[in-house]
This record gives structure tokens, sequence and C-alpha cells, in this order.
């Protein structure tokens, strides 16, 4: 697949086997350090975010399944004073937002931006 890298597909492997949302884990501990500052990867503070959050998935997406969306959501809206929202987008997959011809979802999206 073109428009990614295979450091992307290496690190989606890590997340699910690790079961964390974390960094990159380089597989030394001497390039962690020098990276990180640890041995091993840090998990996303995603909880200190601080700017609006809004989630778009689609129901063909096989990357970005209900489950996670539930969980990013939940650990999302744990911070007070920040606006979380999600956007189910029917019949679109994961790779609809880069290659998708058919890009209605985009004026939802520009609204937002525009807030």
């Amino acid at each position: 697949m073109s428009g990614t890298s295979s450091r992307n597909f290496l690190h989606l492997k890590q997340l699910v086997k690790s079961q964390k949302f974390q960094k990159f884990d380089f597989g030394n501990k001497e390039k962690n350090i020098e990276i990180y500052g640890n041995e091993t990867p840090q998990e996303y503070q995603i909880q200190n975010i601080e700017e609006n959050v809004h989630l778009f998935y689609g129901e063909y997406d096989m990357l970005t399944v209900q489950p996670d969306i539930n969980w990013l959501y939940e650990k999302l809206k744990e911070r007070k004073g920040r606006k979380v929202t999600w956007n189910f987008l029917k019949n679109k997959g994961h790779a609809s937002f880069v290659f998708d011809v058919d890009c209605e979802f985009m004026d939802q999206i520009y609204q937002i931006l525009n807030e």
C-alpha cells in the first residue's frame, strides 16, 4: 500500500501484541533510551490532550474497530472542558479518507475545522 511506511505496520503489530497504546519500540534498549529516555516506550498520555478531538471512522474500517473507538472516546472524555465527538461514516473504510472519489464527508470535516 502506498502512502505509509513499513514502520507504521510494525508499530501497529506492536500495539496489537502489547495491548498498549504506546510509542514505537525500537527493539533495543539503547535506541529507546536515546529517543525516549527510557528502556521501553511509554504509553501515549492521551488524557493530556487539551484540544477538542473529533474522531471519524468508517463502517468498513478494519484498522479502527468499534471497541478501539469506544476506548479512545472514553479516555479522551476524561479531561474536563474538552469537546470530544465521534463521527460514523456509512460505507467507508480506513483508506476512504485518502483514496475515496466520493468525499461527501469532507464537508463535515471542513465545518468542524472552521468552528
